[in-house]
């Protein structure tokens, strides 16, 4: 891999955005506001999707909304279908000329700048090519029955690239050859992103904390999943105008 020029800490990086799909519709309209408000308005969205009953009103929802539109032609496993978000956003990234690529999971929504900061920051470092949430506490989970969340030692909900250093090809040739492994974990893309991290970029990838863990009484700057409520993701609908 080769290594990577400083990016203009005045300016920071030109970025592109692939939201993974499946289904909720709701939840992408949301995701699609928040990103603009984060990144501004001019910044490309793909919106990946794995195809359901519901894709045709995803696909017209990114056309109502000005994103790009990638649907596989066959229904996919959850591990799958999210590999295929961080490839799809791999070619999305290069093709806009994007600094870096971001994968955000469709639940995974950006709230405020300080997010855009914890993300982009460790990228004024020309050494850095991935950036990644770190391990999540226990005390962040949002519901008891989840602590499968806890135990990755990153997470991919929401993940950041420089796009010239990380290729397609070589995210497929991965998880292919751990799919055939026959190992049930293999295709986690938490473990398969581990496993190319210590590979292909030992020393350059930043686990950032804050990405994972927020400070207690300070308001969020992202809503995930696995931490936010309900009430939170409405909450940013109504600020949103949806």
């Amino acid at each position: 891999m080769s290594r990577s020029t400083a990016i203009h800490p005045a300016t920071g990086p030109s970025v592109a955005i692939t939201i993974g799909a499946y289904k909720a519709v709701d939840f992408i309209r949301l995701n699609i506001a928040a990103c603009r408000r984060v990144f501004g308005d001019s910044t490309p969205i793909l919106i990946s999707d794995d195809p359901s009953a519901y894709s045709e009103s995803i696909q017209a929802l990114a056309g109502e909304e000005g994103c790009a539109y990638q649907g596989s032609s066959n229904r996919r496993s959850h591990c799958s279908g999210d590999w295929q978000a961080f490839i799809n956003g791999c070619v999305f990234a290069r093709s806009c000329g994007a600094d870096v690529a971001i994968k955000l999971s469709q639940r995974f929504v950006p709230v405020d700048h300080r997010f855009k900061d914890l993300l982009l920051s460790p990228f004024s470092d020309p050494n850095v090519a991935v950036v990644y949430p770190s391990q999540m506490s226990k005390k962040q989970l949002a519901r008891p029955g989840i602590k499968i969340y806890s135990m990755f030692s990153m997470l991919t909900d929401c993940f950041a690239w420089r796009a010239s250093e990380v290729d397609p090809e070589m995210l497929l040739a991965t998880f292919v050859e751990r799919q055939m492994t026959g190992d049930k974990t293999a295709t986690v893309p938490e473990f398969a992103w581990r496993q190319i991290v210590d590979r292909d970029f030992p020393g350059r990838a930043v686990g950032v904390e804050k990405l994972s863990n927020p400070v207690y009484g300070e308001t969020k700057c992202y809503l995930r999943k696995a931490s936010a409520k309900q009430g939170e993701y409405h909450r940013l609908a109504v600020e949103l105008g949806l």
